[in-house]
């Protein structure tokens, strides 16, 4: 599987949450359902979609009475290969220095090849450890980034709400902000072309071509 393909699959922080569980033993579908707090359909999608990545499988267990059980396991034969390229991390996981991300999550790739040629259990079971505690990691730096952007939120909204601006102005100012200056924040509006020109000639932004954003003239 191309790395690309992966974090896509694993962007998602059910399915992180998913694979956290089944790190430490097989579940039911119900199980998981109950530990997330998540809808038994939604939780289906998101098993069917790392189910069809390789990364889990189902287990069937016959009973000597009643139906059998059907449980949900981390895939015996899924691995991982390492070819991340330093560019790509910034917007996988948004962090300022790639080229340390990089070498840390490289080190983990090549323990794990190293252990699995070794048939090591033990020293996997530790990597896994380590990745689990990195993965954990990263959940609360995005939680931190979501709390910043929505006290920016908060404040932009405040802020620009008090201009003397037309609403199509407004909201694709707010946009901007949000944005980061990117122009995602016009695109979102039918009218908002015609609202980033009017803030121009207003004086309020200005396109920087050297690094293709928008930004608030102050």
């Amino acid at each position: 599987m191309l790395n690309e393909e992966l974090f896509d699959i694993l962007g998602n922080r059910t399915r992180r949450q998913i694979l956290r569980l089944l790190s430490g033993r097989p579940c039911f579908m119900t199980e998981l359902s109950s530990e997330l707090d998540v809808g038994q359909k939604a939780v289906n999608e998101h098993i069917t979609a790392l189910q069809r990545a390789g990364i889990i499988e189902m287990r069937i267990e016959r009973q000597l009475r009643g139906r059998p059980r059907k449980y949900i396991q981390l895939s015996h034969s899924f691995s991982i290969e390492s070819a991340l390229e330093p560019s790509m991390l910034p917007s996988i996981l948004g962090v300022a220095e790639p080229q340390k991300v990089h070498d840390a999550f490289s080190e983990l790739f090549r323990q794990a090849e190293s252990a699995r040629a070794k048939r090591d259990l033990e020293e996997l079971r530790c990597i896994a450890e380590r990745s689990l505690s990195e993965l954990r990691g990263l959940e609360m730096a995005e939680d931190a980034v979501k709390k910043r952007l929505a006290r920016i939120h908060e404040a932009s909204a405040r802020m620009v709400s008090s201009f003397d601006l037309s609403e199509p102005e407004k909201r694709v100012l707010r946009e901007l902000i949000l944005s980061g200056g990117n122009e995602s924040g016009i695109a979102r509006h039918a009218d908002g072309g015609k609202a980033v020109s009017a803030l121009a000639r207003r004086g309020l932004v200005a396109f920087d071509k050297s690094r293709g954003v928008w930004r608030i003239v102050p």
